[in-house]
């Protein structure tokens, strides 16, 4: 039986009971993962549970498939959707609040508004909790890697002002100290016998996360990414030739040459962390930065 309040929705053969889901909204970072887990355990619970049931109730025609296109991506989730289907599946005002922003962030067009919205999204307490001590926050904040990497070094000191000073980078003492205590809540820092702090393992990243699944981790990455490509911006005026080595090619080739060179770049990034797994000394930290893109627009064709 469904677990239920008693306030109805609907009129006639589509009214149902309003439905108390174990599932929480703020657990998800994907607006069409949300709606399936809950549609789902709505017809674990009640077999006559249907799409067309569902949209209904939620004012939209029983004949279309207005919810099953909208739960799969093929069709754009609006603002007043997001509201209504988020009452059909009986959240509450902050969840139907959270809701109709995280399907705002899954649909923006620019990192710029899924920041925007994704800030928005972290002020909501059971939201942030869910992601305390998330591997997948690895590259949020951006600095995270480079301070992983600094406490590889075999003059390494846990002070936050050592570290701070050591780096090229911008970083105040405080965000030294929060960023290795993020390190070790998830897991990519740990203390050995005599409690100093050690890297849980010699390599984290490269190409595979790249295939992550999850909106916000993509996005992290993204914010890293640009990071990144800022740090060798301001490399190049800053650092001596002999710190630094900046290279590049533009080309006129063809597409199947753009993705074997992609292979090529993979297969050199898995030979520079092979040298630099080598037991040797340990003394400066560096950032490998491979770009590959395209400065011409692919034929329609192409894209496919």
């Amino acid at each position: 039986m469904l677990p239920s309040e008693t306030l109805l929705f609907g009129q006639g053969r589509f009214r149902v009971k309003k439905p108390k889901l174990s599932i929480r909204v703020f657990h998800f970072s994907d607006y069409c993962a949300y709606l399936k887990a809950a549609y789902d355990e709505l017809c674990g619970h009640d077999p006559s549970v249907s799409f067309r049931k569902l949209q209904k109730v939620a004012g939209y025609s029983e004949t279309s498939n207005h919810l099953w296109m909208r739960m799969h991506g093929h069709a754009p989730l609006s603002q007043q959707a997001a509201q209504r289907y988020a009452r059909v599946f009986g959240l509450k005002t902050r969840e139907i609040q959270f809701f109709m922003l995280l399907a705002a962030m899954n649909q923006a067009k620019t990192d710029e508004d899924r920041n925007a919205y994704l800030e928005q999204m972290m002020e909501f307490r059971e939201f942030r909790e869910s992601r305390i001590n998330n591997p997948a926050d690895y590259y949020s904040p951006w600095y995270l890697p480079i301070l992983r990497a600094t406490v590889g070094l075999d003059d390494f000191k846990e002070d936050p002002a050592w570290i701070a000073e050591r780096l090229l980078m911008p970083i105040t003492k405080k965000e030294v100290e929060k960023g290795l205590q993020k390190l070790f809540a998830i897991g990519y820092l740990v203390r050995d016998e005599r409690g100093s702090l050690r890297l849980s393992s010699p390599f984290v990243g490269a190409y595979e996360d790249r295939h992550d699944p999850d909106p916000i981790t993509i996005l992290n990455m993204r914010n890293y990414d640009r990071a990144m490509i800022e740090l060798a911006h301001n490399a190049v005026g800053k650092q001596p030739q002999s710190q630094k080595f900046i290279v590049g090619n533009t080309l006129h080739i063809s597409r199947r040459q753009a993705l074997a060179m992609r292979d090529i770049v993979r297969k050199c990034l898995r030979e520079i962390e092979a040298l630099a797994s080598k037991d040797e000394a340990v003394e400066v930290v560096y950032r490998v930065n491979m770009q590959l893109f395209s400065l011409s627009k692919w034929t329609d064709e192409e894209q496919k």
